[in-house]
């Protein structure tokens, strides 16, 4: 298996494989947000990036990243604001 690319068959071991990007205040809410993602891979062919739908988060693609990254590309799986671990409407609705 690929460095980076786990079992992510529970979510658990996908949230451990995100990192994390702070957005600071002023970018996209007037707080600083933090957007949670996994990135993995080293683009050999390109890179792909998944994009989820609503409701849905970057774990949608838990199955399908370990082959696309063994097939040489670099995957990007973000959550969006509100969705999976990333900060939600809650913590920045409110100056």
């Amino acid at each position: 298996m690929e460095p980076g690319v786990g079992d992510w068959s529970l979510w658990e071991k996908f949230r451990a494989a995100q990192q994390e990007m702070l957005l600071p205040a002023g970018q996209v809410a007037h707080i600083p947000v933090s957007v949670r993602y996994v990135d993995v891979g080293e683009a050999q062919r390109s890179t792909i990036l998944l994009m989820h739908g609503i409701p849905t988060w970057g774990y949608l693609y838990h199955a399908v990243i370990p082959p696309l990254v063994a097939a040489g590309y670099r995957i990007l799986a973000p959550d969006f604001l509100g969705h999976g671990w990333s900060d939600r409407r809650d913590r920045f609705d409110h100056p």
